[in-house]
């Protein structure tokens, strides 16, 4: 099925490239195709997700179920952090220490409630010696700093929309003009650790991940704002041991990245990074915190590593939905973030992603619209099916080789809406040329055929052309006599039941119906359809037709009616065919000498009293199947040629009994051999079996013309 060219559908479809590329430039918001770049984006990372880390050098220290059941609920005390704290640095050697914890508040324990009650029962002297011996519990806080400002830790707060602060925050990475601090996420409070805590603990980086409003975590800002500062993530703390400040694109005032020490990092416009998910949770290292406190674990197992100290216990509520788990760790992302920062595997989105999905989104655009109109329905799937398999082969290669997300969903959407349109538009455009095939040649053509048309309606555009058809005219005789002896009422009914029962005998042997001539019908073989047989099908036509004819007599006889005769006639030949007419009105139809010649010979079978006459050509082409006999050869009106005339038997209907036919054969056998006098003889006996045939007189009539040369002939 072909599309033509549609000036309207391709200027809407032209604006709905529009409308996407301006999208996928990011100057305008489309919140579904916005979604489903989400969603693409989240089914590469699944497909990365294979659980390989690129370097063994983060680990994920848990407090997990076991640790709850082992060290007691959370919050645990200050100094079973210290011992875990000292633990990891000092007996497995870890490089670092991170918190994705905060330590919001102090702590306060029993001995420290009812100190103050206990000494006013002892000496001075016991006092002050148990204050000293019991130093770590009645300040658990300063001892716990003190013991942290001897490790390299770093510790975490959070930022929060409102204006509530608590807590101290770190030294800023960094001061700018607000101009520049406007392209970084914004926050208004803080929640940081506890004064008591904060000179233990002076290096700390924020563990806000950035959540998107589908619920789903998938990236985290590497600085955030706060007043006219920045400040790191936990994350760039840990990665970093000196520098965290931005990287500007030129003079343009456009963030280009940020520096971590000597590296730069790419970032988004807004300093955010996607996080690297490597796998589903559990796929970084990750040591139950009970297991460190309690030295189970080779004590290389953490030499050299930077660890992460937080919660993937369910009831601790540190858990987010995530492209690879809608359970997901936030430890384990920080993790990830720090692993992908110290590899440089972080997910990228180039700053060129956009110009490439606009470029991409419309020039896939453009080639549909260029090649789907007059393509057909295999070629229109090579096309688009092309295009995709370059789309995804492009947008694959980036991420899976160079770990590029380039936008997808607009330039697919430039591939499917475009076919989609296309391919609705053509099949509405074959519905209509099938409405218009049942509508121009419903009532004409049988069923069957129709039904054939519509597989491939482009074949029958009702243009004109010349073809070689078998044409056949049938009228009724003496209808003026009929019509004058019924009533209109009766006379309509009776002519509506010849007219079906003829067009369904038409139809049965494959006819188109031409038109009703008031009670004569005009019908072809050979069109529109092709049909290599037309010839012996029509044939066929004329005689079912004359069969059933006797069964309508009958009906009629019973009604009261009178009894109707019909005579057809038929010839082959090329002839005009098609659409053809006055501007005012056209009709599906033949013209032609051939036409003309069966009209005439319809005409022949009341002066011979035959009920089907056949041209000789016809009756060659019929030829074994049907047995015909020549009648004669008679000059038409308008024509110079001669036509013979033979007349189709039918054994189920003779119209010559089977003595008749063997005379009519040696009559012409003698009429073809010249023996005149033996003509006259076989013609006599003809006549005494059946003097009421007309035939046999105009043959006597001809045979006693001396001048008379048009009897005689082979078909």
């Amino acid at each position: 099925m072909r599309l033509p060219p549609l000036p309207l559908s391709r200027l809407l479809v032209c604006a709905l490239l529009a409308v996407l590329v301006l999208h996928a430039l990011g100057w305008l918001a489309l919140a579904p195709v916005t979604q489903l770049e989400r969603w693409s984006e989240d089914a590469r990372i699944r497909a990365a997700a294979t659980g390989q880390l690129p370097a063994d050098r983060v680990a994920i220290i848990a407090i997990d179920e076991a640790s709850l059941a082992s060290v007691g609920r959370w919050p645990w005390p200050r100094a079973t952090l210290a011992t875990l704290l000292d633990t990891l640095h000092g007996h497995y050697g870890v490089a670092r220490s991170g918190l994705d914890i905060v330590l919001a508040e102090t702590e306060h324990n029993p001995l420290q409630q009812r100190w103050d009650a206990l000494c006013q029962r002892l000496p001075a002297a016991d006092c002050t010696a148990l204050a000293s011996e019991w130093r770590d519990a009645l300040a658990p806080d300063a001892a716990f700093a003190e013991r942290a400002r001897r490790l390299d830790v770093v510790a975490g707060y959070y930022f929060t929309p409102d204006a509530a602060r608590s807590g101290v925050l770190p030294q800023p990475d960094w001061r700018g003009p607000p101009a520049q601090l406007a392209w970084f996420v914004s926050a208004q409070g803080y929640g940081s650790t506890h004064a008591a805590l904060a000179g233990g603990l002076p290096n700390a980086g924020f563990l806000n991940p950035e959540i998107d409003d589908d619920g789903i975590v998938r990236r985290l800002p590497l600085l955030i704002r706060l007043d006219d500062t920045l400040y790191a993530s936990l994350a760039a703390r840990l990665a970093s041991r000196d520098t965290i400040s931005p990287v500007w694109l030129g003079d343009s005032g456009r963030l280009d990245g940020v520096r971590l020490d000597e590296r730069r990092i790419a970032t988004d416009a807004h300093g955010r990074i996607r996080i690297p998910f490597y796998g589903p949770p559990n796929t970084l290292p990750t040591y139950s915190a009970a297991a460190i406190i309690e030295k189970r674990l080779p004590s290389n197992t953490l030499k050299e590593k930077i660890v992460i100290i937080g919660a993937t216990a369910p009831g601790l509520q540190d858990i987010r939905a995530t492209p690879v788990s809608p359970l997901f760790p936030g430890v384990e992302a920080q993790a990830a973030t720090l692993l992908g920062l110290l590899t440089d595997t972080l997910p990228q989105e180039p700053a060129w992603a956009p110009l490439f999905g606009a470029l991409a989104t419309l020039l896939l655009g453009a080639l549909m619209v260029w090649r789907l109109p007059a393509a057909g329905f295999a070629a229109s799937q090579a096309w688009a099916g092309g295009a995709l398999a370059l789309l995804l082969l492009a947008v694959g290669w980036a991420w899976f080789a160079q770990r590029l997300l380039l936008p997808l969903v607009a330039p697919l959407l430039a591939i499917a809406l475009p076919y989609l349109w296309f391919v609705l538009a053509a099949r509405w455009l074959e519905g209509r040329q099938r409405r218009q095939l049942m509508k121009l040649f419903g009532e004409y053509v049988p069923p069957e055929l129709v039904a054939r048309m519509q597989v491939d309606p482009e074949q029958f555009d009702m243009k004109a052309e010349n073809r070689e058809l078998t044409v056949l005219f049938a009228d009724l005789r003496n209808f003026t006599a009929v019509a004058e002896a019924l009533p209109p009422d009766a006379l309509a009914e009776l002519v509506n039941a010849y007219l079906t029962a003829m067009t369904e005998e038409i139809h049965a042997h494959q006819g188109t119906i031409d038109k009703y001539i008031g009670d004569a019908v005009m019908a072809f073989w050979g069109a529109p359809l092709p049909d290599t047989d037309h010839a012996r099908h029509a044939v066929a036509a004329a005689l079912a037709m004359q069969r059933r004819m006797a069964l309508l007599n009958r009906d009629f006889a019973a009604r009261g009616w009178p009894q109707l005769a019909m005579g057809i006639g038929l010839h082959c030949g090329e002839m005009r065919v098609g659409n053809m007419g006055s501007r005012f009105r056209r009709a599906y139809t033949v013209m032609g000498d051939a036409v003309n010649v069966a009209a005439r010979l319809e005409a022949q079978t009341r002066n011979y009293d035959v009920p089907v006459l056949i041209s000789s050509e016809l009756a060659q082409a019929v030829t074994p199947g049907i047995r015909c006999l020549v009648i004669d050869t008679v000059q038409v009106k308008g024509r110079q040629q001669p036509v013979g005339l033979c007349l189709p038997l039918d054994p189920e209907l003779p119209w010559l009994s089977a003595e008749e036919q063997l005379g009519w054969d040696e009559l012409q056998h003698a009429l073809a051999s010249g023996s005149h006098n033996a003509a006259l003889e076989l013609l006599e006996v003809l006549e005494s079996r059946a003097p009421e045939r007309k035939i046999y007189r105009i043959y006597r009539q001809a045979l006693q013309d001396k001048g008379h040369t048009a009897i005689g002939g082979t078909p």
